[in-house]
């Protein structure tokens, strides 16, 4: 099969397994506490009594009034939905840029398949908005550590920008997005330790005027210092008055989570694993 056939075959899968039958089934479980319904509170003490980020309260209170009240179940899940199947578009292409087509392609369908992203991609959560924007912040940054290689080394900044902008958005929809962090900076530390060292040699030299070009030609420190500070704006005017008004609620979850003690047993990770991924365990 011809490899653009094939990944056309596979896409068309992947919207099928994440768009049919989006509205058959009733809410279930964490998917009615996704729902904006603040009640007697404001908006603004609603989105921090919560446990995440407001991306997903954002978008659900956005289609509030056009699903009837979230009575359309799949017009509410249809934006995470979209948002699970746009991970397949962004993971095949961060996987192209790191390997080649056809590795491409094989990665893609594990990923396309994966249970636990087909049920992210069909609930009114967090997840799927998180693995995307995630993806998206780690497939900017390869396109801007990209474009630092001959024949043309001269770095895009928007490239990184975008970065910047995508990882805030994940971590916005929940903090579990700070676990792209570590892939991102090692895709930029041999460019900022490259940019380290060029600046350095020409201080040695002391010569004003190469240090100037040094730093004209290596403009990596620049454009991470304006991309982190974006970054560090979106995410800290939602996350510092987030920890000012931590509710006890948060604080008990959190302990739960880390005790174990959140639902009076800790789960077994064998037997999820065997629900979502039942062709692996067969």
């Amino acid at each position: 099969m011809p490899k653009r056939l094939a990944l056309v075959v596979l896409f068309v899968v992947a919207g099928f397994l994440r768009l049919a039958n989006l509205g058959y089934s009733d809410y279930q479980g964490d998917e009615i506490k996704a729902l904006y319904n603040p009640k007697e509170a404001t908006s603004a003490q609603f989105f921090l009594e919560q446990r995440k980020g407001p991306m997903q309260f954002l978008i659900t209170a956005g289609l509030k009034g056009i699903s009837n009240e979230y009575h359309n179940r799949a017009l509410a899940r249809l934006p995470f939905a979209l948002a699970g199947l746009g991970s397949v578009l962004v993971f095949y292409y961060l996987a192209k840029s790191l390997f080649n087509q056809k590795i491409a392609l094989y990665a893609t369908m594990f990923f396309a398949t994966n249970g636990f992203l087909i049920a992210f991609s069909r609930l009114v959560q967090y997840q799927s908005l998180v693995i995307f924007f995630g993806l998206l912040a780690v497939y900017f940054t390869k396109k801007y550590a990209d474009s630092r290689k001959p024949p043309h080394p001269d770095a895009v900044p928007k490239y990184l920008v975008l970065a910047g902008i995508s990882l805030a958005t994940s971590i916005l929809s929940h903090y579990d997005g700070v676990f792209f962090v570590p892939i991102i900076l090692g895709i930029l530390f041999p460019l900022v330790q490259l940019s380290l060292r060029e600046i350095s040699f020409a201080r040695s030299t002391i010569a004003t005027e190469s240090l100037l070009r040094a730093k004209r030609s290596n403009p990596v420190l620049k454009h991470l210092i304006i991309s982190t500070s974006i970054f560090l704006t979106l995410t800290c005017v939602f996350y510092i008055p987030f920890a000012l008004n931590i509710a006890q609620s948060t604080t008990d979850y959190w302990a739960g989570r880390i005790s174990g003690d959140v639902s009076g047993k800790i789960s077994s990770s064998r037997y999820l694993f065997s629900v979502y991924q039942p062709i692996y365990v067969l």
